[in-house]
């Protein structure tokens, strides 16, 4: 994806290309939330050492130009899923820490070793493999993962057990840290949250001391208990709130807003979109903006998404189409509905939770889905 570094002035994003000017979609990122989000996050731990995940291109916010905000902002280790983003990360970033989650698949040393990035060891054979064809292991930090019961990846008790007899084997290891994952960090009163802490404390008691982290963002909420030296944080960062238990709010970081292309008078009993799927109780306003499936709008938000248009409200008629979606508008102000005016399809009017409630979806699933195909504008971007 191209993107746009924009300024902030008097609250208002002023595109600094002619391409975003004439866009029909208006993709926002505030790298100033972010940041916000990061430090407020890092505040609700005694420790302060919170682990930025980066993964999924930052949760559709832009890798690079999330990562070098939070690497300016104090982020000295930063976490991808696959090498592939470890490695264009690494490009940009040559000082900060890197850890790859999807682990040592085979033959894959000699790439950690050039690009120095942190494997995240997630069975013994990938220990076996790390220790004996690293060369150098002990000068080469690596991460290890237990399951403790989201049955994913991770080393299952039974190869920890092993682990911990073989001494020879644990010397040749410069262990960075040990982790595992919540199954159920939403759920805050599901029995396995202390049954997963119980046995990563067992665990940590078997092997040689090293810093441990258990919670991501939901599991930093069950409270101190689970926070152990350090917890990962991906979703509040980028602005989607985390269980109820949060103290605050994460700050909105992503807005998409799109233009309105035409608008008509539907009569009673005419209908709009595909399989025709509404149809008018009564001759109604209504108009047409240019966003669809092909820029990450879920087709199940048909009927039932809202957008804004200057704070009001427009819900969404008809079928979602590729490129198009269709508003009622009757209840909005005449002169506020126009052709080139945006529509808010995301902002602070309708945030990702909301979404993803009118749909059934998930949060992640509407930000990492966003569209590769509209340029990003920034807020705050580190030159």
């Amino acid at each position: 994806m191209q993107t746009t570094i924009t300024s902030r002035n008097d609250n208002k994003v002023s595109p600094t290309t002619l391409e975003a000017s004439i866009s029909n979609v208006k993709f926002t990122v505030d790298l100033d939330a972010l940041e916000a989000n990061y430090h407020k996050v890092n505040s609700y731990t005694a420790h302060g050492n919170c682990i930025p995940v980066v993964k999924a291109d930052s949760y559709g916010c832009g890798m690079i130009e999330s990562a070098k905000r939070l690497a300016r902002a104090g982020a000295r280790l930063l976490m991808v899923a696959q090498m592939e983003e470890a490695v264009k990360l690494r490009s940009v970033l040559p000082k900060v820490q890197i850890a790859v989650l999807d682990g040592l698949l085979p033959g894959m040393v000699p790439l950690y070793i050039q690009h120095n990035l942190i494997p995240v060891l997630s069975s013994y054979d990938q220990v076996q493999e790390w220790a004996t064809d690293s060369g150098a292991a002990i000068d080469r930090p690596v991460m290890i993962h237990f399951d403790t019961g989201l049955n994913r990846i991770g080393m299952r008790l039974e190869e920890i057990d092993q682990l911990a007899e073989e001494k020879a084997l644990l010397k040749l290891l410069n262990i960075h840290s040990y982790h595992s994952h919540l199954a159920c960090s939403n759920m805050p009163d599901h029995e396995l949250n202390h049954l997963q802490l119980e046995r990563f404390k067992s665990i940590l008691q078997k092997l040689p001391k090293a810093r441990a982290g258990l919670a991501a963002t939901n599991g930093l909420f069950l409270g101190p208990d689970y926070h152990f030296d350090t917890c990962r944080i991906g979703r509040y960062i980028y602005g989607v709130e985390p269980v109820k238990q949060a103290p605050e709010k994460a700050t909105p970081v992503v807005s998409m807003s799109a233009r309105i292309l035409q608008i008509k008078t539907a009569k009673k009993g005419e209908t709009t979109g595909y399989e025709a799927t509404y149809k008018f109780d009564k001759d109604t306003r209504i108009c047409t903006i240019g966003l669809g499936y092909a820029d990450a709008i879920l087709v199940s938000l048909s009927n039932k998404g809202i957008c804004y248009i200057d704070g009001h409200k427009a819900p969404v008629i008809g079928r979602i189409s590729m490129d198009l979606m269709t508003l009622d508008v009757s209840n909005v102000p005449e002169h506020l509905v126009y052709p080139g005016q945006f529509a808010e399809v995301i902002g602070p009017n309708n945030t990702i939770n909301a979404i993803a409630a009118q749909c059934g979806a998930i949060p992640y699933e509407i930000l990492t889905r966003l569209s590769t195909r509209h340029k990003r504008q920034y807020i705050g971007a580190v030159e």
